[in-house]
């Protein structure tokens, strides 16, 4: 009877520990696809934001080399008729001339909710690189022309877009891997069943014959 009971526990061990390795593997799958599709809009998100910056840095140039009165008001109001993205927080145009510290020059925010910020001239070195913050990146890139640099350039992108994508897809992920799991505890539960049928016949005879002991019985 002992050897019966130790069977039946082994095999109900043997099914919970199936399921707790498909568990596993199913939770390790869902993690690594989140991670990549992070890094893979995070990685587009950054590309995007250097093309914008080197295409306004570029625009911006010739204004920071005429320095006319009015090229302030001229570049800001260019910049808020050029920038259509959305993912673009603000840009700072900083002029730099030789032996003078850099100085605002023109700048831009995506509306009324994003107030001012301070300037960025202390972190020209440190901005080289992009930044990661946990609601925005930033960067800052030279304005130079014909290997002359003119100034800076300061662009902050929203994260909004990405860390969005990142929960939708992690609601789905999840929801999928919760899915999987049932599925495959009622497959494994029905082939379980199907496998132990003829087993656990004979192991009820078995006990009968135990029980009675007529020992001229067979197994059925």
């Amino acid at each position: 009877m002992n050897s019966i009971n130790k069977f039946t526990s082994s095999r109900r061990m043997l099914l919970t520990n199936i399921i707790i390795m498909a568990t596993v593997v199913l939770l390790t799958v869902v993690a690594v696809a989140i991670f990549i599709a992070q890094e893979r809009e995070k990685e587009q998100l950054e590309q995007n934001t250097i093309i914008w910056a080197n295409t306004l840095a570029k625009f911006s140039a010739p204004y920071l080399i005429d320095n006319s009165k009015d090229g302030q008001k001229k570049l800001k109001a260019q910049l808020k008729h050029l920038i259509t993205t959305p993912y673009i927080n603000y840009i700072h145009v900083y002029a730099s001339k030789e032996n003078e510290p850099a100085s605002f020059y023109a700048g831009f925010n995506k509306n009324d909710y994003y107030p001012t910020i301070p300037d960025k001239i202390n972190d020209i070195n440190k901005l080289s690189k992009i930044r990661y913050h946990k609601n925005h990146l930033e960067i800052i890139i030279k304005i130079e022309q014909n290997q002359q640099v003119y100034g800076y350039l300061y662009i902050q992108s929203s994260m909004k877009s990405v860390n969005d994508f990142i929960k939708k897809i992690t609601y789905i992920a999840f929801f999928l891997f919760f899915f999987g799991i049932v599925v495959f505890i009622i497959f494994a539960l029905s082939i379980q069943k199907k496998i132990n049928f003829p087993i656990d016949a004979m192991v009820d005879s078995i006990q009968k014959i135990s029980q009675s002991k007529d020992y001229s019985q067979r197994l059925t």
